[in-house]
Formats: structure tokens, C-alpha cells, sequence
């Protein structure tokens, strides 16, 4: 029965592999650029699109359309 371990080290080392690159590249999303996280200005004009629905201070005023102020952690990364 030597044939099936050898057979199974391939497909072992590839899934190893796949999992440490879906690690780092889950890791390079989640971790924003200080840089970029602590400027404002950015951040503002990145939202500008979203006050439409959701208001400027995160209060939609539209029926269908979510507060995206004062909803909780679980709901936002939710949605």
C-alpha cells in the first residue's frame, strides 16, 4: 500500500499551500494602510456616493434604504 501515500504528498502539500495563500491574501485585505485609514478627507470622498441613500451622517431618510449609523458590528459586516 506504499502507492496511495505517495499519491496523497501532492495533493496534501498543493491544499497546504492554497490555504497559506488564501491566509495572506485574507490578511493583505483586512489590514487596511495606516495612511489610508487615518485620512479623513479620503474617507469622506470615498462615501460621498453612499449619502445619497444612507445621509450624510448615516441616517437614511429613505424608507428602504438602512441606517448605517448606530447599526451593529454584526449587522454591517453582514450586509
Amino acid at each position: 500500500m506504499p502507492q496511495p501515500a505517495r499519491r496523497a504528498a501532492p495533493v496534501l502539500a498543493r491544499a497546504a499551500m492554497l490555504a497559506s495563500m488564501a491566509l495572506a491574501m485574507a490578511l493583505g485585505l483586512a489590514l487596511p494602510s495606516p495612511a489610508l485609514a487615518q485620512d479623513a478627507k479620503i474617507g469622506r470622498q470615498k462615501a460621498q456616493p453612499c449619502t445619497v441613500c444612507h445621509g450624510a451622517n448615516g441616517l437614511s431618510q429613505q424608507p428602504d434604504a438602512p441606517h448605517l449609523a448606530g447599526q451593529p458590528a454584526y449587522y454591517l459586516s453582514t450586509q
